[in-house]
């Protein structure tokens, strides 16, 4: 399963996650290519979002296959978005590194204070509380 074929299924995709437009929809997406938003909602059997766009201060309708997840910096909090165990945690990003040429993250998960690592294309960043 790889992660092209993750992202073009909708199922990665929830509220307070921020995404980047990855290519121009049509519709209301179209000229927001490379633009970042959070996700406000997401409409489970046609994978539609609801995504607010950062730079025109409004929400606008883009499917998931037209989505990218943000990747987290240090500190940022997170959702792990694929894996049998993990995914849909949220947690908080501790370190970077890099083991076997797979960029992999140390996240702190928020329900149990576990210390995990995960390699860094199942992490999207999480819209801030502040």
């Amino acid at each position: 399963f790889t992660q092209d074929k993750m992202l073009n299924n909708h199922d990665w995709c929830s509220p307070g996650m921020e995404v980047v437009v990855k290519d121009s929809p049509r519709g209301p997406g179209v000229g927001l290519c490379g633009q970042k938003g959070v996700v406000r909602g997401v409409t489970p059997l046609s994978g539609m979002c609801s995504v607010f766009m950062y730079v025109i201060k409004r929400a606008v309708n883009i499917a998931a296959n037209h989505l990218s997840p943000v990747v987290p910096k240090l500190g940022d909090k997170l959702k792990i978005i694929l894996g049998e165990d993990d995914k849909d945690k949220i947690g908080h990003l501790l370190n970077i590194g890099t083991h076997k040429d797979v960029q992999e993250g140390l996240v702190k998960l928020d329900h149990s204070g576990e210390v995990k690592s995960f390699q860094m294309r199942l992490l999207c960043k999480m819209e801030s509380d502040n």
